[in-house]
């Protein structure tokens, strides 16, 4: 959240900084806004993947050999040999049978705890999402209004060199 209050508050420094002052609307302006623009298409490739798997966590049964697997080597444990076993495994986890549907029940690696800390941490991720796209809008508009103002100015003096060229 600071990182994006921290952009917020740029962004707002640009919007003041291009409102009031008609020699700041340099070059190394529409570099910096872009700057920002350009952190927040970082932020936003951290976040999406953060989501996915937040959601693939979420879905977890205990059959999904990569959550279900426990650690055999002690030394795993340790960090010494730090590898993702791929092998099959046999889960131990119920089936209940209702109507010919086989429902698999939640993996007790993921109990109601990590459930609701999980749940609380996609809202999280989709706040700051929401949050990322309101500002990339923002930084949108000023890049227009920098683009508009620029325009402006330079309508302005070719209006006065086309005077100069007709009287001349």
């Amino acid at each position: 959240m600071l990182v994006m209050e921290e952009i917020a508050n740029r962004i707002s420094q640009f919007d003041a900084i291009l409102m009031a002052d008609v020699r700041s609307r340099t070059l190394t302006t529409l570099h910096s806004i872009y700057k920002i623009k350009h952190d927040l298409l970082h932020v936003r490739i951290l976040l999406n993947p953060l989501k996915e798997i937040i959601n693939r966590l979420q879905r977890a049964t205990s059959d999904d050999e990569y959550l279900s697997c426990r650690r055999t080597d002690p030394l795993l444990r340790l960090g010494m040999k730090h590898r993702i076993l791929r092998r099959k495994i046999k889960t131990s986890y119920q089936t209940r049978t209702t109507n010919n549907k086989i429902t698999k029940l939640k993996s007790i690696y993921l109990n109601e705890y990590i459930s609701v800390y999980l749940n609380d941490l996609n809202d999280h991720v989709n706040e700051l999402i929401d949050a990322l796209e309101i500002q990339r809008e923002s930084v949108s508009i000023l890049i227009s209004f920098w683009t508009a103002l620029t325009s402006k100015e330079i309508q302005g003096i070719l209006k006065i060199l086309m005077l100069i060229t007709v009287l001349f």
